[in-house]
């Protein structure tokens, strides 16, 4: 079997059958790939527009959907489960409330054969009055045949953590023992960059294949005060693999900007919290402030960076430990 598309869902009914839709609308016979959904614990109509997806498929001769359940743990363990179970040559992990280009699957794979990992362009999509309408393109500027490590240090921190923006060899994932962290929202922001990383020949092409769609209610939409200590966790979890790396000097500088931007994506959330909770702000920048100041290191990883806003953050901080979010606040000014 060529390719295993993995769909976790969690309460996606209004979204999941044009999601399986675009899966089936495709150019492989129904022999060489397969679709695996983990409903991870959905209190909707999700899980029995699955089952009926499925069995009209098997009846039509097309692929074969496979579905699994489990009780709510998350998008990470719910590819997780289903990558134990997976079969394709190449893993997609593809949301419940997106879809991929129809009949895209033979090029894809044609593109891909041979390399550890596929990286492609996307477009973002919101609603408008009842009506998708494209937000933005997301596409490579050239096609390229490079390694993880090229890449890595090519993009550093403007890698795209996004997992369906991706083809992986499932062989190279089960070897590296690449799964997602389990109960974090920002599960992505660990499991690709160290998947990327990590890859051996790596292939980009221009072509956009995926469809994305922004949602007020989806995970990474909603406001949720545990988002910054889940990126906290994430900073800690990237840390304790780099050291595991043994990086060399330029891949680690690499590291340390696309760390350093976890850091301060953490930072925005704050801020951004602090603006729509403002009888918090003492409280998110107090603990902010606390978290930053226990991480002996930082500083080393802000002035290793190859950005020059970070290295200027990461002087500042050595001079003034315990007032990131003030330091953070000071240089956003500056910039704009």
């Amino acid at each position: 079997m060529k390719l295993s598309i993995i769909i976790p869902m969690y309460n996606a009914e209004p979204y999941i059958r044009k999601c399986l839709a675009s899966c089936l609308d495709q150019d492989l016979p129904f022999t060489e790939y397969e679709i695996v959904v983990v409903d991870d614990g959905s209190g909707d109509g999700g899980p029995a527009i699955v089952e009926e997806v499925a069995a009209v498929a098997a009846s039509e001769g097309k692929a074969m959907v496979r579905v699994l359940s489990q009780a709510n743990a998350g998008q990470g363990a719910a590819r997780n489960r289903a990558l134990e179970i997976a079969e394709g040559d190449y893993i997609w992990f593809v949301d419940a409330d997106d879809w991929i280009r129809s009949r895209c699957l033979a090029e894809l794979l044609s593109l891909a054969e041979g390399f550890d990992v596929l990286a492609f362009g996307a477009t973002n999509y919101a609603v408008s009055e009842g009506n998708l309408v494209a937000q933005d393109v997301f596409s490579y500027p050239e096609d390229r045949v490079t390694t993880g490590r090229e890449h890595f240090i090519r993009v550093n921190e403007r890698v795209k953590v996004c997992p369906p923006f991706y083809l992986f060899r499932r062989t190279f994932l089960l070897d590296h023992s690449l799964r997602f962290p389990v109960g974090l929202f920002h599960e992505d922001a660990q499991f690709t960059p160290e998947a990327v990383l990590l890859a051996g020949p790596m292939r980009i092409t221009r072509g956009t294949y995926y469809g994305r769609l922004i949602r007020a209610g989806s995970t990474m939409q909603s406001l949720n005060f545990n988002r910054i200590r889940n990126l906290h966790s994430v900073a800690a979890n990237l840390m304790e693999f780099k050291v595991s790396q043994k990086m060399d000097t330029t891949l680690g500088r690499a590291f340390d900007s696309y760390l350093s931007n976890i850091v301060n994506q953490s930072n925005k959330l704050v801020l951004h919290f602090s603006r729509i909770a403002p009888e918090r702000r003492e409280e998110l920048f107090r603990e902010q402030n606390a978290w930053v100041a226990g991480l002996p290191w930082l500083p080393g990883v802000l002035c290793n960076s190859m950005q020059l806003k970070y290295r200027l953050e990461g002087w500042l901080f050595r001079i003034f430990p315990r007032k990131m979010m003030q330091i953070y606040r000071f240089l956003l000014f500056f910039k704009g």
